[in-house]
């Protein structure tokens, strides 16, 4: 059952992180500032792992990716983050 977070920071690699209930949880594809919902997949001692099933409230440094395929072959992690916000984070 997705779940409402706001993403507060970045890991390394790219994923946001936000809390559920106080438990860390790793969104890929997501930017501080974002409110997103969360569907969790995976559930670790520390943290959980999430995939973000909707943009509630962008991010004000969100932005459209410039790659059709960005997303699915893994190639990069942030494009969808303006470049003053890659470089800020």
């Amino acid at each position: 059952m997705p779940v409402k977070v706001e993403i507060t920071s970045l890991a390394y690699g790219g994923k946001g992180i936000g809390r559920i209930d106080g438990k860390v949880v790793f969104v890929p594809f997501t930017a501080p500032g974002d409110e997103v919902t969360v569907e969790v997949v995976s559930e670790k001692k520390g943290f959980s792992e999430g995939i973000c099933t909707g943009v509630i409230k962008p991010s004000p440094i969100r932005t459209e990716p410039g790659c059709p395929v960005f997303g699915v072959c893994g190639g990069c992690s942030l494009q969808h983050i303006g470049y003053a916000g890659q470089v800020e984070w």
